[in-house]
């Protein structure tokens, strides 16, 4: 009795074990999240216009798509510090792998904003790194009341037009030359 039993165990042991096997040849690879880098921010600019409202450019790369397609690849983004998800604001850029950008538009003067790239395949979806800017507190004014957009570079807020001023702060005219060149006859 006990050479039955124990023979029927092992027959029941080698039977799972070729089920299990055959199992494994046979079920379909479960794949991965996909791999996504979020790229650095790189404009971001005024817009004119009665209401004023800015704009960004950002992106990101699909590095890989974790062993099944990405159906759907972009950036998402919100108006706090929180991280945002795809039930956020979203671009999509398409589906695939590598390099895309997007230009992330209407934005708020003066608020903060958190944006990183995602991308999704049937597993779900990945994130990359997150972003987080501030957009500019609104255009700059000379003296003589001329306003002048301002253009964010790296991490440096610069005019994007030359300036058109003819005072100093203090009031002083700021001398040109070209007086001079009349006086004399010398005109351009």
């Amino acid at each position: 009795m006990r050479y039955l039993i124990l023979s029927t165990l092992l027959a029941w042991g080698a039977a799972l074990l070729f089920v299990a096997g055959c199992g494994d040849a046979t079920a379909p690879t479960v794949g991965e999240l996909p791999t996504v880098i979020t790229a650095d921010i790189t404009d971001i600019k005024l817009h004119t216009g009665v209401i004023k409202l800015e704009k960004a450019v950002v992106g990101g790369e699909v590095t890989d798509d974790g062993g099944s397609a990405v159906t759907e690849r972009g950036i998402v983004w919100r108006l706090s510090w929180a991280n945002p998800t795809v039930d956020d604001n979203k671009i999509t850029e398409g589906g695939g792998t590598g390099s895309f950008t997007s230009v992330m538009a209407e934005l708020e003067s003066g608020k903060p904003y958190n944006v990183r790239a995602y991308a999704t395949n049937d597993r779900g979806t990945a994130y990359g790194e997150n972003r987080r800017f501030r957009t500019s507190q609104g255009t700059v004014t000379d003296i003589d009341g001329n306003e002048y957009e301002i253009v964010r570079i790296g991490d440096r807020w610069w005019m994007a037009e030359n300036l058109r001023v003819t005072r100093y702060g203090n009031g002083d005219a700021i001398p040109t030359g070209q007086n001079k060149q009349r006086e004399h006859g010398k005109e351009d």
